[in-house]
Parts: structure tokens; C-alpha cells; sequence
């Protein structure tokens, strides 16, 4: 007899973070983002350097605070999180690619 075992659906750390507390933690980026240039030019912004940005500050703001309850992070995420090199890491780029696209959602 065949059998097939089930478990609960935990999610991914991405899905756990409060978006809200995230935007009003990173406030101050949002509101300096795209005046780094003398002239406030549109079209001297860098995309993929905005881009970039957002994705430190999103980590800065992970390293920083309690934003990922600690049921949602297991100890080596906590590691990589906490690692200098940690924007290096893929698993970490990939917390940081998933959080951006849900703040575009």
C-alpha cells in the first residue's frame, strides 16, 4: 500500500517580514533615493545602481532590526545575514530579490 506523508506549508522568510515596517524603516532611502546627482536629473539616474541600493538598505534593515520573526529565520540565515560578505551570498540575494518584488506587488 502506497502511502503519502504531509506537512505544513511554512513558507518562505521572505513571506514572513511585515512589508509595512519595512517601507517605514527604510523612510530615509526612499526620500533621499534619486537626489545624488547636482542637477536631480531623471535621466541620470542608474537603474540597476537604484536597484542595488534598495537591495542594501532592504539588508542593512534586515542586519539592523527584528523585521524577520525568529520562527521565519533558522540559524544559518542568521549567519549569512550577519556575514560582511553577505551580498554575495545567493540565498541572501534571493531573500533580497524576493522582498523587492513583493514591494512592487
Amino acid at each position: 500500500m502506497k502511502f503519502i506523508k504531509y506537512g505544513k506549508y511554512t513558507g518562505e522568510p521572505a513571506d514572513a517580514i511585515d512589508l509595512e515596517e519595512l517601507v517605514r524603516r527604510l523612510g530615509n532611502f526612499f526620500l533621499q533615493s534619486g537626489f545624488e546627482s547636482q542637477f536631480y536629473g531623471v535621466s541620470q539616474m542608474d537603474p540597476e545602481r537604484s536597484m542595488e541600493a534598495l537591495r542594501e538598505a532592504i539588508l542593512r534593515a534586515l542586519q539592523e532590526g527584528d523585521l524577520l520573526p525568529d520562527s521565519a529565520m533558522s540559524d544559518e540565515l542568521r549567519e549569512m545575514l550577519n556575514d560582511p560578505e553577505a551580498m554575495n551570498n545567493e540565498a541572501v540575494r534571493d531573500l533580497l530579490d524576493k522582498l523587492t518584488e513583493r514591494l512592487a506587488n
